[in-house]
C-alpha cells in the first residue's frame, strides 16, 4: 500500500503514513510467525502419532493376554473342597477328604453363678502342657486366688487370657446357660491342628473339676472334651496328605485347596487358548496395525505436514522390521497373517492359525506372549518398542522438545521484535511531527509573502 497524506499543507495524516510504515515492517516477521503455526501443526500431528502407537500397543497387549492361554477346572462337588489350579496343569485328581482339621475346645460342668465352692481360702495353680501328646509343648502356670472360700470362673478365665505365652495358643471364656444362673468355663485352643491340644492340671484337690488329660479326655466327667485337635487329612489319587489347617498350598505342584466337608470329589485341569476369543482380538489387533500403518505413510506425503520430518519413516520401518522377525524360530506367516507390499496386514487364513494353534498351545503363547523361558514372544517386542519410543525422553517425546524449544524462540524473538517495531513508532511519530512543523512554518511564509506581493500589486496598478 502506498503512503498517502493530505495535500493541506501542514495536515498531514501522520498517524495513517506512520501506521503504514510500521505494518510494512512488521510483515517482516510474517515468515517466522507461519514456521511457529508450522511447528505446532506438526506438535498436534506427533500427538496424533502417539495416540495410533498407544492403541496398537493396547491391542498388542489384550491378544497377548489371550494368547498366554486359560487354565480350565471341573469340579465334581465344589462343596467339598475349593480348588485352583495354576496355569498349565493338566490331569484328573480323586480328592478324598476323611478328616477337617480341628481345634481342641473343652468345658467344665455348670457353677451356680459361676463360682466353685471348696470351703477354704487356698490358692491354687492350674498348669497347661501344650501339645503334650507329642511331648512338644511348654508349660504354663495360671495363679488362681481363692476369694471368701470361693474361685471365679470369670477371674480364672481372665487370667488365664492374660498370661503371656499361653494366650496366644489357648483362649477362655464363661457361658450363662439361657434362664439360670448356672455358668460354665470354655477353653480352647485358637488354631486348628493335632499339635493344638492341651492338658490342665490343678495344684489343689479342689480345682480338679478343671483339670484336663489329652491322652484320656474322659478320664474327668467335669471338664468335657466338646471338640478335637487334629489335622486334615486327604488322599489325593490315593496319596495321603495332611495339614494343620483345611488349607493345602501346593501339596501337588500347582493345586492349591481348601478342604471344606468330609466327602470325594474328583477334579479335571486342562489348559488351552480360546480360538474364537483369540481371533476376535487378532483381528482388533491388525486393524489397530493398519490404522498406524495408513497414518504413517500419510504423514510421510510431501504435502503432508510431517512430511518434513524423519520419525514417522522411522517408526514405520521399526514396526514392520520388529514383525518381520517373528519370534522363536516362528513367523507371522505360520499363523495365518501376511504384510503385503504396501504395508497392510492381512489376517485371511483363519483355518491355518487354528490347526497351529491346537497342534502346539504352549508354541503359541511362546509365540505371541513369550513365556518365563522364552520371554522374546512376537508381541512383547513390540510392546518394549512401542514403550521405547513414545516414552519420556523417547524419539517422540525429543522431537516435541526440540519443536516446542524452536517456538519458545520464535516467541522470543516476537517479543524483540515488538519491542524494536514500538521504538520505530516513536521514531517515526517524532520526524513526522517535525516535518509537519517545518511545512506548517513554511506555509505561513508562502502565505504571508503572498499576501504582501498582491499588495505591492494592486498599489502599483493604483499608480
Amino acid at each position: 500500500m502506498g503512503i498517502s497524506a493530505s495535500g493541506l499543507g501542514s495536515g498531514l495524516d501522520i498517524n495513517g503514513i506512520v501506521g503504514q510504515l510500521v505494518r510494512l515492517e512488521r510483515a517482516k516477521f510474517t515468515p517466522k510467525a507461519a514456521k511457529q503455526a508450522e511447528f505446532r501443526e506438526r506438535i498436534s500431528q506427533f500427538g496424533a502419532l502417539k495416540s495410533n502407537l498407544t492403541n496398537l500397543q493396547d491391542a498388542g497387549k489384550k491378544l497377548t493376554e489371550l494368547s498366554k492361554g486359560s487354565q480350565k477346572t471341573t469340579n465334581s462337588d465344589p462343596t467339598v473342597l475349593d480348588v485352583t489350579l495354576q496355569n498349565n496343569t493338566i490331569g484328573t485328581y480323586e480328592f478324598n477328604i476323611s478328616t477337617l482339621a480341628g481345634r481342641q475346645a473343652v468345658q467344665s460342668t455348670t457353677f451356680t453363678n459361676g463360682n466353685i465352692v471348696d470351703g477354704g481360702n487356698a490358692n491354687a495353680v492350674l498348669t497347661f502342657d501344650l501339645d503334650p501328646l507329642n511331648n512338644a509343648g511348654a508349660d504354663f502356670t495360671v495363679d488362681v486366688a481363692s476369694t471368701g472360700g470361693q474361685y471365679s470362673l470369670t477371674a480364672i478365665a481372665d487370667a488365664i487370657n492374660a498370661k503371656a505365652g499361653l494366650k496366644e495358643s489357648v483362649q477362655a471364656r464363661v457361658e450363662t446357660l439361657a434362664g439360670t444362673s448356672e455358668r460354665r468355663l470354655v477353653i480352647e485352643s485358637k488354631n486348628t491342628g493335632a499339635a493344638q491340644s492341651f492338658s490342665i492340671t490343678s495344684s489343689i484337690a479342689e480345682l480338679d473339676v478343671l483339670a484336663f488329660d489329652a491322652a484320656a479326655p474322659a478320664s474327668n466327667p467335669d471338664m468335657l472334651r466338646t471338640q478335637e485337635a487334629k489335622n486334615a487329612a486327604v488322599t489325593i489319587n490315593g496319596e495321603p496328605f495332611s495339614s494343620a489347617s483345611n488349607q493345602f498350598n501346593s501339596t501337588i505342584s500347582g493345586i492349591t485347596f481348601t478342604a471344606q466337608k468330609v466327602g470325594s470329589s474328583t477334579v479335571t485341569g486342562s489348559f488351552g487358548i480360546d480360538n474364537t476369543a483369540l481371533k476376535t482380538r487378532l483381528t482388533d489387533f491388525v486393524s489397530a496395525y493398519n490404522k498406524t500403518i495408513t497414518f504413517l505413510k500419510l504423514s510421510q506425503g510431501k504435502d503432508a505436514k510431517l512430511g518434513r520430518e524423519a520419525l514417522p519413516g522411522q517408526v514405520e520401518q521399526g514396526i514392520r522390521r520388529v514383525l518381520a522377525e517373528g519370534a522363536l524360530e516362528q513367523t507371522m506367516a505360520d499363523y495365518g497373517l501376511k504384510i503385503d507390499k504396501e504395508g497392510v496386514m492381512v489376517f485371511d487364513q483363519s483355518a491355518k492359525f487354528d490347526a497351529k494353534v491346537q497342534a502346539d498351545p504352549n508354541s503359541a503363547i511362546e509365540f505371541f506372549a513369550g513365556s518365563a523361558s522364552q520371554p522374546k514372544g512376537l508381541l512383547k517386542k513390540l510392546d518394549s518398542y512401542l514403550a521405547d519410543t513414545i516414552k519420556a525422553g523417547g524419539p517422540l517425546a525429543l522431537r516435541n522438545d526440540s519443536l516446542n524449544a524452536a517456538i519458545r524462540r520464535i516467541d522470543d524473538d516476537r517479543l524483540r521484535f515488538d519491542q524494536r517495531m514500538g521504538r520505530l513508532e516513536k521514531s517515526l511519530f517524532k520526524q513526522f511531527t517535525a516535518l509537519d512543523a517545518s511545512l506548517a512554518s513554511l506555509q505561513a511564509s508562502q502565505n504571508l509573502l503572498s499576501q504582501r506581493l498582491g499588495a505591492l500589486q494592486a498599489q502599483q496598478q493604483n499608480n
